[in-house]
């Protein structure tokens, strides 16, 4: 959020389109709820980490849905929970692994294809045409796992994470918090 936002808790019209936008997106394209695409929209944007009652605040939503839905976006790795030197409270960053996160878990859905493909093409005993269908899915499967392997080594080496760095974009949550 702006400076000017950030103070007096209000977010402007640009940033409330970005965050129903990103809702949007995450529903349609990952199957989470609106209320979750929302949440990683916010985090997106946040200068600093947030906690549950910031996001619902600024949401206007209830604190069980925030609350259910950082549950779920932390465990799939999008969204992390922190905490700040001397402060109880529990804050949320959007997380600086997400889109290693969504790399991996879609190498995941790979591996798992492929291993259908496998119990097609070994366990069915077909022939023809649909042989043929599962053998052009095993090439698919195959050069697809390839390109996700490339694009996580790549990314890996473009954020430093390759040299056990966190990307190096992202600050201290101290800096962040101050």
């Amino acid at each position: 959020m702006g400076a000017q936002q950030e103070q007096t808790g209000k977010l402007s019209q640009a940033e409330l389109a970005f965050i129903e936008r990103a809702g949007q997106h995450y529903e349609k394209t990952y199957g989470i709820a609106r209320i979750g695409g929302r949440i990683l929209g916010l985090l997106m944007i946040a200068a600093a980490p947030l906690t549950s009652e910031e996001i619902g605040g600024a949401l206007t939503v209830s604190h069980g849905s925030i609350s259910t839905n950082l549950r779920m976006l932390s465990a799939l790795g999008l969204a992390e929970m922190v905490t700040l030197p001397g402060d109880r409270r529990d804050y949320y960053r959007f997380s600086p692994v997400a889109w290693d996160e969504i790399l991996s878990k879609r190498m995941k859905c790979i591996r798992e294809l492929n291993d259908l493909a496998c119990v097609g093409l070994d366990g069915l005993k077909l022939q023809g045409p649909v042989r043929q269908r599962f053998e052009l899915m095993a090439a698919w499967i195959e050069i697809v796992a390839r390109k996700y392997e490339e694009m996580l080594m790549e990314w890996k080496e473009y954020t430093g994470q390759s040299k056990g760095q966190l990307p190096a974009n992202e600050a201290s949550l101290h800096d962040q918090a101050t």
